[in-house]
């Protein structure tokens, strides 16, 4: 995704064509993802939808796998601007014994970071990330989860810059961290 991102179409369908071969050599039933701009930039490579692209929230939906927090917590979710489906997500994270899930405002709005956006437009990329952070903390969350490694970083930054102390994780690692498989 940083070569279709930024331009760069010849090494964008150099790569393409590398990891287009990988899948087509390789025998499964699903591809997992756990990022969703990542999920969103393969299913680019398939637009005949030839293969099962899953994320996380959605294979566990299907596994019908339950967790149970270690602690009660407090929670909220950031929807990615490549995540088609967060229903799965949110759905999951209701689903958490001992989580209180709590929707913020403007869950689905950019993060402000999108990666070479923060690096060409620093000052809007921060005010975005800030008035993102501004919806978070009014949840009164312990945690706010995502799945994009680029929307971690605009909402660290964000929330730092509100001075505010509420963790920024990926749903993967909140999973294998934070609560447990019943």
């Amino acid at each position: 995704i940083p070569f279709l991102s930024s331009g760069n179409l010849e090494r964008f369908e150099e790569v393409k064509r590398y990891n287009t071969e990988l899948i087509r050599n390789c025998d499964f039933d699903y591809i997992l993802t756990d990022c969703a701009s990542c999920e969103s930039t393969l299913k680019r490579y398939f637009e005949d939808d030839e293969y099962k692209f899953i994320n996380l929230g959605e294979l566990i939906e299907k596994s019908s796998l339950k967790f149970q927090s270690k602690k009660e917590l407090k929670v909220t979710f950031h929807k990615p601007c490549h995540l088609k489906n967060s229903d799965l997500t949110e759905k999951l994270l209701k689903n958490i014994d001992g989580i209180e899930y709590i929707q913020c405002n403007g869950f689905d709005d950019c993060c402000g970071f999108a990666g070479e956006f923060a690096i060409k437009n620093p000052k809007l990329s921060l005010e975005i990330s800030k008035k993102k952070a501004e919806n978070i903390i009014k949840t009164g969350a312990d945690y706010v989860i995502t799945c994009c490694p680029a929307c971690i970083l605009g909402l660290k930054r964000g929330l730092s810059a509100q001075k505010s102390k509420i963790k920024v994780i990926n749903l993967n690692e909140f999973l294998n961290n934070i609560v447990f498989k019943k």
